[in-house]
């Protein structure tokens, strides 16, 4: 992909079957896509609307998020903040870390071994990227075991 791609696109088709010229035309567009910012866990998330996965108290939870350039590559080298709440919006975690070359930012929480956090927990992700600031979200439930 790049700019050059950009625009519509037309291509057209003519043959001939049985002594009868047949013409076929189609068109389409070519755009950037939106840059984007997903976050996930090692259990799930990845894409929109996507469940987290299921967890238990005192367990671990790898929280990865990627920004995701107008070509739709990961780009390294980004900010990105977690925040994450658990049941009844209670503050768990505020964490802070910069996409490897790789483009993954990845921090881990460890869930309280406290009954007080069976539920679902809702982790928030924000990044500034070319002056766009991305928004992304995702849920994960913690069972007593």
């Amino acid at each position: 992909p790049s700019d050059l791609s950009l625009g519509i696109w037309q291509a057209s088709a003519t043959s001939e079957v049985f002594g009868q010229l047949l013409n076929a035309s189609a068109n389409c567009e070519c755009y950037l896509a939106p840059r984007t910012l997903d976050v996930f866990t090692q259990k799930g998330g990845v894409g929109p609307n996507a469940p987290g996965g299921d967890f238990v108290l005192n367990e671990s939870v790898v929280l990865s998020a990627e920004v995701r350039d107008e070509f739709n590559q990961t780009v390294p080298n980004q900010v990105i903040g977690f925040y994450v709440t658990g049941p009844n919006r209670t503050d768990v975690a505020y964490l802070v870390q910069t996409t490897n070359s790789s483009g993954i930012a990845n921090v881990t929480i460890r869930v309280p071994p406290d009954a007080a956090f069976v539920g679902t927990f809702e982790v928030y992700a924000r990044a500034g990227y070319q002056d766009i600031v991305l928004l992304d979200a995702v849920t994960f439930l913690v069972t007593p075991s």
